[in-house]
């Protein structure tokens, strides 16, 4: 797939959206081949209950088990897989209420990472990053991409926790089992931590992308070592583009982190705004980390210019050596190759002395090079 058509795909939101009213729920970027899923998780510090809720004809029991969250004194957490699907999102906000430009950022997937404060809750867009395993064959061309950028949507409110992700893939799964085994201290807190340990879970997803892209640096250096060749060039290029995302996804959570500290008093108690804090001060430090391994990727390509260019001397200056070496030699042949008497028609020691000539000039020559250090 071209890049043209990996952009028409993921769709765009100046042409998907363009001509809607504010807060028409539509759908940008790639859509999952599965129906959305739902999982409500409702815990206090000595129980715990979790509904899978499928998607069936009819949304009429999401929506009651949406309001019976509201309703509930026990901390909820609805976790929704999947924001392609206008109806689910209608409903969730409806339940819910939200307001309609919420509903929206939640389905453009090229939203840019915010944190916006409403009357009754608080809405936060992040990007989470995974990085793709490699090839298993060393040998299979390298993916243009290997992190994978997901949007990330939060809803805060006093007692209710909503998260939206564009597809399934377990990096909330620690956050679950915390709550499943009362590990911890999800259990004893309220929903503003139990917001945290998402966003916690979304930064250390940044971590391992890091470990990952550090690894393929690692190795190209590795290969540019051993047996340099015009294909690691292409894998520098996939790296740089994976740093340059993972910067652009990482560089606004540090504004979202800052934002949540300083949030009204009724949505962030005061015991969890030192974890923001920590939150904060991860996302500096994948910062700092992305803008170390662009210095590194941008040294390694240096250093693959440099080899390149010297093998490319190398290569030159032997056929050089060899090119100056038989310039004489030909000069003596074209000489013999003019139809005029030759020496040896008379001489017959004539023909050996010319090449005893040739042989002294050619050995003389490298004898000279092999002085001045050309070879």
């Amino acid at each position: 797939m071209s890049g043209a058509e990996a952009r028409k795909e993921a769709g765009s939101p100046i042409t998907a959206q363009m001509g809607a009213a504010p807060g028409d729920l539509i759908h940008v970027g790639q859509a999952p081949d599965s129906a959305p899923h739902i999982t409500i998780t409702e815990f206090t510090r000595d129980e715990y209950r979790e509904e899978e809720c499928v998607l069936d004809e009819s949304l009429h029991k999401l929506a009651r088990c949406c309001a019976a969250a509201m309703q509930s004194e026990a901390v909820s957490w609805i976790d929704v897989h999947g924001i392609h699907d206008p109806a689910v999102i209608a409903m969730i906000g409806d339940a819910v209420g939200l307001h309609p430009l919420t509903g929206e950022d939640i389905m453009n997937a090229l939203q840019r990472p915010k944190v916006e404060d409403f009357a009754d809750y608080r809405f936060l867009a992040v990007k989470m990053a995974r990085a793709l395993p490699p090839p298993e064959d060393r040998d299979e061309p390298i993916p243009a991409a290997q992190i994978e950028l997901q949007h990330i949507s939060i809803v805060v409110t006093e007692r209710v926790v909503i998260s939206f992700q564009e597809r399934a893939t377990g990096a909330f799964d620690p956050v679950r089992e915390h709550i499943r085994t009362a590990r911890g201290q999800v259990r004893q807190r309220g929903a503003d931590y139990l917001a945290y340990a998402l966003l916690d879970a979304v930064v250390d997803q940044y971590f391992a992308a890091t470990d990952a892209v550090s690894e393929r640096i690692e190795a190209i250096e590795e290969d540019l070592a051993e047996h340099p060749d015009e294909g690691i060039l292409g894998e520098i290029h996939a790296v740089k583009r994976d740093l340059i995302h993972l910067r652009r996804a990482v560089w606004p959570l540090r504004e979202v982190s800052l934002n949540l500290q300083s949030g009204p008093a009724t949505m962030v108690a005061t015991s969890t705004r030192a974890y923001l804090r920590d939150i904060h001060d991860h996302t500096v430090q994948v910062i700092e980390l992305v803008d170390t391994m662009r210095e590194l990727i941008g040294g390694v390509r240096d250093y693959y210019m440099t080899v390149m260019s010297n093998r490319m001397n190398s290569v030159m200056k032997v056929l050089t050596v060899v090119g100056t070496i038989f310039l004489p030699l030909t000069f003596i042949v074209g000489v013999y190759g003019m139809n005029l008497a030759m020496p040896e028609v008379r001489l017959p020691w004539a023909y050996p002395a010319v090449w005893g000539v040739m042989v002294a000039i050619a050995a003389g020559l490298l004898i000279m090079f092999r002085k001045k250090r050309w070879l």
